[in-house]
């Protein structure tokens, strides 16, 4: 049964936010991974000691070893925004991530936010303190997920 709700709450968000194309900015990894963002999104672009630093418009900056970068290019790519208006519902962003995702709206001073898998199943359980707090999800394997917190579910994709 959850996993019926969960899917159909998936649908539900699909439609009222539709992913955007446009010009991104894409970081290959040695290993094969890539690190994907809009370039309007992107706040600053920098280099410490022996680090690339990406900071982003919201979220936390991402640092990528200089050592392991094969390739940075411009390319297009495919995401989901954050939305322009704050409607007082739970906000999930960047969507799609790599590394983190920001979650915005959360109410009270210690929110239970779950992450399940596709499958239903409970991968991911952390404490919240305060309206916005930045989880890692580097350890997930990339997927579609979805996150629950205050009674709402909102869905993101690990690349």
């Amino acid at each position: 049964m959850i996993v019926r709700t969960t899917l159909l709450l998936s649908l539900l968000y699909l439609a009222v936010h539709s992913p955007v194309t446009g010009q991104g900015l894409i970081i290959r990894m040695h290993n094969g991974s890539e690190s994907q963002m809009l370039i309007s999104s992107v706040q600053k672009l920098s280099f410490a000691v022996d680090q690339l630093v990406l900071t982003p418009k919201t979220g936390t900056p991402e640092t990528f070893g200089l050592a392991d970068i094969q390739k940075l290019y411009f390319g297009a790519v495919t995401a989901v925004p954050e939305p322009l208006t704050d409607n007082g519902h739970l906000t999930v962003f960047p969507n799609p991530s790599e590394k983190a995702i920001t979650i915005r709206n959360l109410t009270g001073n210690y929110c239970p936010v779950k992450i399940f898998g596709i499958d239903g199943r409970l991968v991911q359980e952390v404490t919240c303190v305060g309206d916005i707090q930045t989880i890692d999800i580097s350890t997930l394997q990339s997927g579609i997920y979805f996150l629950s917190a205050n009674g709402e579910t909102a869905k993101f994709i690990k690349l």
